[in-house]
């Protein structure tokens, strides 16, 4: 009787193991993107020099320096942040034709820019407002240049 119970016990306790190395390779091993993406977030939530400054709650205006440096590197993407911002189709569309005979490169830079300056006149139009949007569309190495 003895004997029984004892198996018992030791099957139990590979059971055990065995339940706690499966569920170990279950569990999904996070990725390097993952990780990457975690550290700038952490970045971003303390400013790229390390002081305790949050940008996503940053109320400070759009400069030119800003407006640049996002659309020099927003490509064709500018048309949905703009509606993002609450800009109308229209406007966008408005904005569009005033800027380029031919969608190029530069001229998506010109139509972000001038998208940006006509938003960074609006009393919402801050870096922080810009930095969240800009997070939620993926472009995490745009917003991470700005400054808080």
């Amino acid at each position: 009787m003895a004997n029984w119970s004892l198996r018992t016990s030791e099957h139990h306790a590979a059971r055990r193991s065995w339940r706690r190395v499966t569920e170990a390779f279950q569990k999904p091993a996070q990725s390097t993107k993952a990780v990457a993406l975690e550290q700038d977030f952490k970045r971003l939530r303390t400013g790229s020099s390390g002081e305790d400054a949050d940008i996503m709650q940053s109320k400070r205006r759009l400069t030119e320096r800003d407006i640049c440096i996002v659309a020099s590197q927003l490509g064709a993407s500018w048309r949905i942040l703009g509606l993002r911002l609450n800009f109308s189709p229209e406007t966008l569309d408005d904005i569009a034709k005033a800027t380029a005979i031919r969608f190029t490169d530069k001229s998506f830079e010109q139509m972000a820019q001038n998208m940006l300056r006509l938003w960074s006149k609006l009393p919402t139009a801050t870096v922080g407002r810009l930095v969240i949007l800009l997070w939620e569309m993926g472009h995490h190495a745009i917003a991470l240049q700005l400054q808080p």
